[in-house]
């Protein structure tokens, strides 16, 4: 079985976007991001690709840039989770 990002990429995304960039110069990458953390395929490949230009241009290790990077999202996740259950708590107690 496919995670529900994949699932989500192939039927949501890719079936609503693909279209609109055919015969495009741009390429479309439908990120989805599960609440704790994993990613599409798709998704990975290119974060991994902007990680490795990312390092070559700053003139860090692949290794210790990845590592940074990922923190640095990983960080953000937790933060947008964070504030998504804060907001559901503050909302439903506003209904009582």
């Amino acid at each position: 079985m496919e995670s529900p990002a994949e699932d989500y990429a192939q039927n949501q995304k890719h079936a609503k976007y693909d279209k609109s960039f055919e015969n495009s110069s741009h390429e479309f990458c439908a990120m989805v991001w599960e609440d704790f953390g994993a990613i599409t395929k798709e998704g990975e490949e290119v974060i991994k690709d902007l990680i490795k230009m990312g390092a070559v241009r700053l003139g860090y290790t692949r290794s210790e840039y990845s590592a940074h990077c990922w923190q640095m999202i990983s960080t953000q996740l937790q933060r947008s989770n964070a504030k998504m259950i804060l907001a559901r708590t503050i909302i439903d107690e506003e209904k009582y």
